[in-house]
């Protein structure tokens, strides 16, 4: 079992747990209730699914996703949908997808449907083996009343060309839910950062004006490691110089 495949097994057992319910041997009922999902309007650069509660299943994805990721909406499942995420996204996004789940699951008696919304950007493989960043936003969709069943509308839309930064960003807005959500908390802030503990404390130092051999000697680590950690910081922020990775750290509040 791959890391991939043993963080999203984790997460759908955990569904599991918080409902206490078998939903792994569930089979998915189209009800004629949501067959209007087909009528449902996307522009160009977006497309969506609805996942299945508390099976923890797609029900239905937009055939929108074709031009947009390459995929035949038929042939996916949501293990294979996460699969298909950026691997330096993935941890980010397994934990994010978790708390969205944990506070869904609780609180679903004091959600309205398109109340609350939980947003999130990643990186996401094309068929043909590039990138596409997606702003992902989810809500509650529908709730069943007659069984524990609920629907959660995941929208995504395709963001590559407006937003260049790796960071992942997140957002929760609430428009009259009777409830509250910190997201991201501490945990995620800690996760979805590209740079380590020691590379933000060398980030503060450099954009103070700190050169390699003070940083150095205020660490209490060699120059050389500290140049080590300076080429890591470009290379995973795809930055070219110095001025570039301070300037880039500022506007995404890694340093003040």
């Amino acid at each position: 079992m791959s890391e991939k495949d043993y963080l999203f097994h984790g997460l759908s057992r955990l569904v599991g747990k918080l409902t206490n319910t078998d939903f792994c041997n569930r089979a998915i009922d189209y009800s004629t209730e949501l067959k209007e999902l087909h009528n449902l309007i996307c522009l160009n650069n977006q497309f969506y699914h609805i996942i299945q509660f508390p099976q923890f299943k797609l029900f239905y994805t937009s055939p929108n996703i074709m031009p947009i990721l390459g995929y035949d909406f038929h042939e996916l499942t949501l293990k294979k949908l996460f699969s298909y995420i950026h691997t330096e996204d993935y941890p980010t996004v397994i934990l994010a997808t978790k708390k969205m789940c944990e506070f869904a699951i609780s609180e679903i008696d004091n959600l309205k449907p398109f109340n609350s919304i939980i947003s999130m950007d990643f990186r996401i493989r094309h068929r043909d083996g590039h990138y596409v960043r997606l702003l992902n936003q989810n809500c509650l969709f529908k709730k069943c009343i007659e069984k524990p069943t609920f629907y959660t509308l995941s929208f995504s839309t395709d963001i590559t060309h407006i937003k260049e930064s790796l960071k992942i960003d997140f957002n929760y807005t609430n428009t009259g839910d009777d409830t509250s959500f910190i997201f991201p908390d501490d945990e995620l802030k800690e996760i979805a950062s590209i740079f380590t503990k020691r590379e933000k404390e060398i980030l503060s130092l450099l954009a103070m004006g700190k050169k390699s051999n003070e940083i150095a000697e205020i660490l209490n680590i060699s120059k050389h490691t500290v140049d080590t950690h300076r080429r890591k910081m470009l290379s995973k922020s795809h930055l070219c110089n110095t001025a570039e990775l301070i300037a880039y750290s500022i506007s995404n509040h890694i340093v003040q």
